[in-house]
């Protein structure tokens, strides 16, 4: 692999760096020669012909000059580096890093390094190390630490070297106050790093910590205590009120300067998630006063964040409860109410809408200037977002709608955006527009595939499943509360004695007694913490990674599992509630993974049996074709009623809107 990338990279380097230009002063043309040397040595040091040559040499070389050109030399050297390394160690180099690799030498040479970090921002801070030496990085970290705020912590260990750490860390614990505090009881890097800290951020954090060190539910006021506008006291009297609690968190989440706290983002979603499934329990009850009296006294705009922040896990009848009450709420004036909500997540609404097949009679109580209105603002300006989320939500949304006269409002109003983008020569808006132009027009998903060319989503060949040594590779994330601990159990049970499982303390290994290259690593739900570190450990000691990652547990957890998947994740099972809706978290780590995930109710009856089924699938020696392997958990799973109806809501990585889209955009975007 490190050679073939290593004529590209010669040929990168070249184009990207040192194009010669058509007039020369005579400084331009010592700076060629000079650069021209820097190749040679460069070239030397692969070919092993020059053994005094060293990447500290050339990497001081290249840092005395401070232009772009130099920095894009040496960050492509340090890659290419560290390939020959992993060969020469016989290990696998990690292919989140060779996927950098490949798309740098593609589109470096098209844009500066500016705009190619604006275009692969997760991809960037993953590879942080090889970029932190970039005068421009600083600004991009923090430009994006309100939207990668888990990912930037991550990698705060090496930002930590660098003399802008105090303001990052600052920064966190604006956006992420409740998990930064996570650390202040340990003698980690970040503990130490934030005693320096005077800053008004650290002095609210060290408050509440100090409050309550155990306790998450004061960060959801955070800003408000950091301008004053509430007490500790105050503050601590709201959460004491559950009805309140979530009254106030719904306030701030509505705020426009609230936006981007994603504290305050994931303290509602738990709130809203015990709400909705205390509402869920209770669908038996027939007596529809009784079954919805617990949120009866919620306003319009409280029933409308407890819908979207809760999409996950509505029941449908839950959800054709709550929007009885909510349009009985509004009074007939969706538009006045969208306004009162501020369109916050009005997208989510509207996807949420068409899942349920409400989008229809929600347009009906809009006038028809405003429901255009609407529609464009749907559409309108996905380019201008940092992530594709949106953009995936409209794509969505266009996969759930069935009303051709809205189908044709919506291609109308796609239209005119990749029209308005097109005069403009917005690049990323017309890729955006463009993809989902031909999603609203085609029905048939193979002639979509066909028309962008993309990797088929119906298969993954048996060699992706494998890594160097032969080993494939599967992680499993259980977390510690009643279904967690009773989802492991039942999930062990099903392996007989044709399978072997090695206890580690903290986590177990299956593997099939007759192939011992298939290896399922799976922590014990009361080791959550501890046995998730302890397998990464593992793993990393014995240059492995996953090429499997399955989440097992409530969606309020989900994050905490996607954080972990990378380029080298070739399958995502995220079996919890709803894992449809949070799709583009799975597809910003990986554009070419494969993704099992469902749009309601996931169950355990499901999971279970398709891990099985999967790791069975692993041991033959063919590719894995989804149709074929759908079409056999089907059957398996015909005979039990409950499982099959909950079947019914997952989707297959084949039919999947959200990686369709993201494929066919990395094709227009990179123009191949």
């Amino acid at each position: 692999m490190y050679w073939v990338y290593s004529a590209l990279l010669i040929g990168a380097i070249h184009l990207i760096t040192f194009p010669v230009p058509a007039q020369s002063n005579n400084s331009d043309d010592k700076n060629y020669e000079t650069l021209e040397s820097y190749v040679k040595e460069i070239t030397e040091l692969q070919s092993g012909t020059n053994s005094n040559v060293s990447i500290n040499n050339i990497k001081q070389l290249l840092l005395q000059n401070k232009s772009e050109a130099f920095f894009k030399a040496m960050m492509a050297y340090e890659i290419l580096s560290d390939m020959k390394t992993a060969e020469k160690d016989q290990t696998t180099f990690s292919s989140n890093h060779l996927i950098f690799l490949e798309d740098y030498l593609i589109q470096l040479n098209k844009s500066t390094l500016d705009q190619y970090l604006e275009e692969n921002p997760l991809l960037a801070i993953h590879n942080f190390r090889y970029l932190s030496a970039y005068s421009g990085i600083e600004s991009f970290l923090v430009n994006y630490i309100s939207v990668y705020p888990l990912d930037i912590l991550n990698i705060y260990p090496e930002i930590q070297k660098r003399n802008y750490n105090l303001k990052i860390l600052d920064k966190l614990c604006s956006v992420i106050p409740s998990i930064v505090k996570d650390y202040l009881g340990s003698n980690h890097i970040i503990k130490r790093d934030f005693m320096k800290l005077s800053s008004e951020n650290a002095r609210v954090l060290k408050q509440i910590y100090l409050n309550d060190p155990n306790d998450n539910k004061l960060y959801a006021f955070a800003e408000e205590i950091k301008n004053s506008s509430l007490t500790i006291k105050e503050a601590r009297s709201i959460c004491d009120d559950n009805g309140r609690y979530f009254q106030e968190m719904v306030k701030s989440f509505l705020s426009n300067e609230h936006y981007i706290r994603h504290s305050l983002n994931a303290l509602l979603k738990e709130e809203s998630l015990k709400l909705m499934r205390a509402l869920n329990d209770d669908h038996m009850n027939t007596n529809f006063e009784s079954r919805f009296k617990p949120v009866s006294h919620l306003t319009s705009q409280e029933l409308y964040v407890l819908l979207i922040q809760s999409e996950e896990e509505v029941f449908t009848s839950t959800f054709n409860g709550l929007y009885e009450i909510l349009t009985a709420k509004i009074q007939g004036d969706a538009t006045a109410f969208l306004s009162s909500v501020n369109y916050r997540e009005f997208r989510s609404f509207l996807r949420l809408l068409a899942s349920f097949g409400k989008l229809e009679n929600w347009l009906e109580l809009i006038n028809d200037s405003d429901r255009s209105e609407l529609l464009n603002r749907f559409v309108s300006s996905l380019e201008t977002y940092r992530t594709l989320d949106e953009a995936i939500t409209v794509a969505d949304a266009i996969g759930s709608i069935s009303d051709e006269i809205l189908k044709a409002d919506l291609n109308r109003e796609i239209q005119d955006q990749f029209s308005r983008c097109r005069h403009h020569k917005q690049e990323r808006g017309i890729a955006i527009y463009r993809v989902l132009k031909s999603l609203a027009s085609i029905d048939d998903l193979s002639l979509f595939q066909d028309q962008y060319a993309i990797t088929s989503i119906d298969k993954i060949e048996r060699s992706e499943l494998f890594n160097s040594n032969g080993k494939h590779i599967q992680q499993h994330y259980f977390y510690d509360d009643d279904d967690g601990r009773e989802s492991f159990a039942s999930f062990i049970a099903q392996f007989s004695s044709q399978w072997l499982i090695s206890d580690k303390g903290t986590y177990i290994i299956i593997s099939p007694v007759r192939n011992p290259d298939i290896l399922m690593f799976v922590n014990k739900p009361e080791f959550e913490t501890d046995g998730h570190q302890d397998i990464r450990e593992y793993l990393m000691i014995n240059k492995m990674s996953p090429q499997v990652i399955v989440h097992r547990g409530h969606s309020f957890y989900s994050d905490k599992t996607i954080r972990h998947i990378d380029a080298s994740t070739k399958i995502a099972i995220i079996g919890s509630c709803g894992s449809y809706h949070s799709i583009y978290k799975v597809l910003e780590k990986s554009a070419e993974i494969h993704v099992i995930s469902s749009k309601q109710i996931a169950s355990q009856h499901v999971n279970n049996p398709l891990l099985l089924l999967l790791a069975k699938a692993i041991m033959t020696e063919r590719d894995l074709e989804w149709p074929i392997f759908w079409e056999a958990l089907k059957t398996n799973l015909s005979q039990n009623r409950y499982a099959s109806e909950k079947f019914v809501d997952y989707v297959p990585p084949h039919k999947n809107l959200g990686i369709l889209f993201v494929r066919a955009y990395d094709k227009v975007r990179t123009g191949q």
